[in-house]
C-alpha cells in the first residue's frame, strides 16, 4: 500500500538527487493530474493551439514542481539544536528590586517649659509676639535649661557659656552704648530684612561682619555676627550695659542687652514667608569649639512652621 502519491514521491525523489530537469513522463504525470477548468472554445489555429499548449505544459509543470518543493523543505526536520547555530541566546537576567528604606519616625516634640532644666530631645515654642510664626522647633543635647519666656542657655552664668533666642524685632537703639530711655535714641527698622540688617550694620558700640545669605528653618536668612569690642569699657555705658532693641513695639520695658565686651550675637534674620523673625546665638570669649559647636547643631535642628 502506497504511503504517498506518485508524484510526491516522485518530486522528493528528484530533489534528494540534486537533479534540475525533470524526465517527459514526470512531466505528463503532473500535467494529468492537475484539475481542469472548463474553457469558453475560441477560434485559434490548431498550430497556435498546440504551441500554447506546450508552453502552459512547461509552465504549469514548473509551478506545479516549485509548489511541491516548497512543502518539502518546510515538511523536512530542522536541524539539531547546536548544529549550523550559534549559541542560544543567554536568558536575560531578572532585575532584582531593591527593598524600600523605611523611614525613621519623626521625634515627637515637647512644647517648651517656661523655665528649668530640660531632658535632651526636641521642642518647640508657640505665640508669634516672640517667633512671628505658628512653631518653632528645634532639638536640644544634655545640659540645657530655658527661662524668661523662650531663652536657651547651656553652662547658664558659667565660664564658656552659649545661649539661643528668639525676636520680634521692631525697633532698634541707634548707640548700643549710649541708649537712654527715651524714644530719640530709637530707630523704626521697617519690616523687611534688608532694612534691619542694614541698621544693624551700621549700629554704634558693636562691630559688624559683612552679610552672608543662608537658610534657617527652611527659610531665606541673611547672617550677621555683632561682635562688642574687646577694648570697650561697658562701665561707660547707660546703666553699665550695652542694650541693642526694646521689645517689638516698642516695649521699654524689656529687649537685648548685656554683652562684656568680647562677646558675639550670630543673629539670623529670617524671612518667613513675609514675616520677619530674628534668632540669635550668643557666644563669649571663653565659650569652647565644642561649645561653640553644640550651638551651631541647635541652630541648624531649627525648624519653622510659618
Amino acid at each position: 500500500m502506497r504511503t504517498e502519491p506518485d508524484v510526491t514521491r516522485v518530486v522528493r525523489s528528484w530533489l534528494e538527487q540534486g537533479v534540475t530537469e525533470l524526465p517527459d513522463r514526470v512531466l505528463d504525470n503532473v500535467l494529468d493530474q492537475l484539475p481542469a477548468t472548463p474553457q469558453r472554445r475560441h477560434l485559434w489555429s490548431a498550430r497556435r493551439f498546440l504551441d500554447m499548449k506546450t508552453t502552459f505544459k512547461l509552465a504549469f509543470a514548473a509551478a506545479a514542481v516549485v509548489a511541491v518543493a516548497v512543502a518539502g523543505v518546510n515538511l523536512l526536520p530542522g536541524p539539531a539544536p547546536g548544529v549550523g547555530q550559534g549559541p542560544p541566546p543567554a536568558p536575560t537576567p531578572t532585575a532584582t528590586p531593591t527593598p524600600t528604606a523605611t523611614p525613621s519616625p519623626s521625634p515627637v516634640a515637647r512644647r517648651l517649659p517656661d523655665s528649668g532644666p530640660l531632658d535632651p530631645g526636641t521642642y518647640y515654642i508657640q505665640g508669634r509676639s516672640i517667633i512671628n510664626a505658628e512653631r518653632f522647633t528645634f532639638t536640644l543635647p544634655d545640659g540645657w535649661t530655658t527661662g524668661d519666656n523662650g531663652w536657651l542657655f547651656q553652662k547658664r552664668n558659667e565660664p564658656g557659656e552659649v545661649m539661643l533666642v528668639t525676636w520680634v524685632v521692631s525697633h532698634i537703639f541707634r548707640d548700643a552704648c549710649q541708649w537712654e530711655d527715651t524714644r530719640q535714641s530709637l530707630l523704626d527698622a521697617g519690616e523687611t530684612v534688608d532694612e534691619l540688617v542694614s541698621l544693624l550694620v551700621d549700629q554704634e558700640g558693636r562691630q559688624a561682619s559683612a552679610p552672608t545669605e543662608v537658610m534657617l528653618g527652611g527659610f531665606p536668612a541673611t547672617r550677621i555676627e555683632l561682635t562688642v569690642p574687646a577694648d570697650l569699657d561697658t562701665a561707660t555705658c547707660t546703666s553699665g550695659n550695652l542694650r541693642y532693641w526694646p521689645g517689638a513695639g516698642p516695649d521699654m520695658s524689656s529687649g537685648l542687652c548685656c554683652n562684656p565686651a568680647g562677646n558675639t550675637d550670630v543673629v539670623y534674620v529670617v524671612d518667613v514667608d513675609g514675616n520677619r523673625l530674628v534668632v540669635v546665638a550668643r557666644h563669649y570669649p571663653d565659650s569652647s569649639d565644642e561649645d561653640r559647636a553644640e550651638l551651631q547643631a541647635v541652630v541648624d535642628s531649627i525648624e519653622i512652621d510659618p
